[in-house]
């Protein structure tokens, strides 16, 4: 009889129907932040074992959780799964060289697969490989997205401070 239907138990009484699922429809979001913060920062401090040992360890991963979400959100349309973007940033590398130049380490390191537009015009991805790089190629969404190219550029620290000052939330 209610196959198909979601049945919520709420205490707002004074909300409408559209207010209800606007309300509890985001309900997903919040769901998929304590998964990540879970399972792919590991906010559960086994490792630790006084009080203010797990709160950082916890503000840690509340941190990098808010830099995915900012990234996401600034990516729009094209925002890349949190999994995507904690494994592209994850690999990149910087070293500091001789007087203060700070290079980035080449990032890459997973094929991807080809993708096809299905009958909406929608690029989805198939079975096959591609010669493309999956990490490099989610790096470099992230990189445009704040329109920005750090390949082959070697910054001196202060202009790479000044750089990272720039970038803007919004």
């Amino acid at each position: 009889m209610y196959d198909g239907y979601f049945c919520i138990i709420t205490s707002e009484l004074d909300y409408d129907e559209r207010k209800m699922r606007q309300v509890y429809g985001g309900l997903w979001r919040i769901e998929e932040s304590f998964r990540i913060m879970k399972t792919d920062f590991y906010a559960r401090p086994v490792f630790v074992r006084k009080n203010e040992h797990i709160r950082a360890h916890f503000q840690i991963c509340f941190v990098a959780l808010l830099i995915i979400r900012i990234i996401q959100h600034r990516m729009g349309e094209k925002a890349l799964s949190a999994e995507r973007i904690a494994r592209a940033l994850g690999v990149a590398t910087c070293q500091v060289l001789k007087g203060g130049i700070i290079h980035l380490d080449d990032v890459g390191g997973a094929i991807a697969f080809q993708k096809v537009r299905d009958k909406k015009g929608k690029l989805v991805d198939t079975l096959a490989f591609s010669d493309e790089d999956e990490i490099a190629l989610d790096y470099k969404l992230i990189q445009d997205t704040y329109d920005t190219d750090c390949y082959n550029i070697y910054f001196r620290q202060e202009v790479f401070n000044k750089f990272l000052k720039n970038i803007s939330l919004a």
